[in-house]
């Protein structure tokens, strides 16, 4: 019986909570994608970075023979977040001279290629080289697995709460005098007419002259 009564208040309940859920999955799989188009601007950013920053200097270092400077060069570059290989190519004749730092064998998602030129006190420019840069999204989809269960936790429970406030204030304002009438029309009897309905008004409510 008690079911019977409150089943309106048990089917919002579900409502609620499907709800709930839905929208916590929906807010959680837009944050993520925002997270991982921010990582991917990120990685396209350090491109740019190095594009305008170690090119030319890397340029210099190997048109001038410095190896040990451009190995640090090389090293720089990795320290950039999700670099994981860098290369640096030039042809002598028949041979390509290759000095390299990373991982040769990691994941190369996202790679740029830029010429290494030189400028002689001539004014003329000579490019003789290129600068491979590759980068991996491994990290970035552990980074996107470590925040998705505190953002889902998060997103779970203010969606709860906040449905379960609309839920109270329904009850309050509305579904307590919907159960109050069907249990007053359901012992309703033409011959023994029950006593008046009263309904229980909340008192924050401003009352009628």
């Amino acid at each position: 019986m008690h079911w019977k009564q409150n089943r309106l208040l048990f089917r919002l309940l579900f409502v609620v909570v499907f709800c709930s859920i839905f929208f916590t999955l929906m807010a959680t799989a837009i944050q993520m994608y925002f997270s991982y188009q921010r990582d991917l601007n990120t990685i396209e950013q350090n491109f740019e970075f190095v594009g305008k920053s170690y090119q030319p200097a890397i340029s210099v270092s190997l048109y001038k023979v410095n190896l040990e400077q451009l190995e640090t060069q090389l090293k720089g570059i990795l320290q950039l977040t999700d670099m994981v290989y860098a290369e640096v190519r030039e042809p002598r004749g028949e041979d390509v001279y290759v000095r390299s730092e990373g991982n040769p064998e990691a994941t190369r998602d996202m790679v740029r290629e830029y010429p290494l030129s030189y400028r002689r006190p001539s004014g003329d420019i000579i490019i003789y080289g290129s600068l491979m840069l590759a980068a991996s999204l491994d990290k970035v989809w552990v980074r996107l697995w470590d925040r998705v269960l505190i953002i889902l936790v998060t997103n779970g429970v203010m969606m709860f709460l906040a449905s379960l406030c609309i839920l109270i204030f329904f009850h309050y304002m509305l579904i307590r005098h919907i159960t109050r009438i069907r249990q007053y029309l359901s012992g309703w009897n033409p011959n023994t007419p029950p006593s008046e309905l009263t309904l229980i008004r909340s008192a924050i409510l401003p009352k009628k002259a």
